[in-house]
């Protein structure tokens, strides 16, 4: 792949270990910074072109020959610089796709909704930890992917829901916007089929679409009444 790498220090060099490494695929790395200290540390490391200049600028873009590129990442400290140089590598020079740091959680939404690919906040990503474990049922965790899309969320069974102690066939009206792709049973993991019961302390990964979260996590978490 070819992939271009626009500001940051510490994670600028993280990021082009983390390309050398991957074995599966022969990267050409491209590094664009406005620290010349940096950009001549960088060189002089990885062995890797170095631009010395404003990645928002078209003629610094010009000279890292990022047309076609298949990764363009930004990392500065400030966002709009990302969002300009993101929004010209995918609209001037046909890039694949973009990535952009995203120092404001804010704007993480914003970024995705105004056409960058991927943006990503520590400060979002820390957030959104903290919600998961801090919930106070400590019932589920879920995970976003395909560009927010799909979720993937991971309920732990009490003894008091509704579908305890039940085999799967005979859930009735058990949801078709959502399946249960695993049973995480200590220390065995199980692919369901109709006869699989469920039991508390099961830890279930069901998969559906986002939209349909609150849902899935409203059926798998109603108590059972009787109890």
């Amino acid at each position: 792949m070819r992939i271009v790498i626009c500001g940051g220090t510490n994670q600028a060099a993280y990021i082009i270990d983390m390309f050398r490494k991957d074995r599966k695929r022969k990267n050409s790395l491209t590094v664009i910074s406005n620290d010349a200290y940096y950009a001549k540390f960088l060189s002089n490391k990885y062995k890797i072109p170095v631009i010395i200049g404003d990645f928002t600028k078209s003629y610094i873009l010009d000279d890292a020959n990022i047309e076609n590129a298949d990764l363009f990442i930004t990392l500065s400290n400030v966002d709009t610089d990302n969002y300009v140089a993101c929004l010209l590598a995918k609209n001037v020079y046909h890039v694949k796709k973009t990535i952009s740091a995203v120092l404001n959680p804010n704007n993480v939404k914003v970024f995705k909704r105004l056409g960058i690919d991927s943006a990503i906040s520590s400060s979002f990503l820390i957030g959104e930890t903290i919600k998961n474990e801090s919930n106070i049922e400590e019932v589920f965790k879920s995970l976003s992917i395909e560009d927010d899309m799909i979720k993937i969320i991971e309920v732990n069974v009490k003894n008091n829901f509704l579908i305890c102690n039940k085999e799967l066939k005979d859930l009735v009206d058990f949801p078709d916007f959502c399946t249960i792709s695993a049973i995480f049973r200590k220390p065995h993991i199980i692919i369901p089929k109709g006869k699989t019961d469920i039991r508390n302390g099961d830890k279930l990964i069901l998969v559906g679409s986002t939209k349909d979260e609150e849902k899935i996590i409203n059926y798998i978490t109603q108590e059972d009444k009787k109890n």
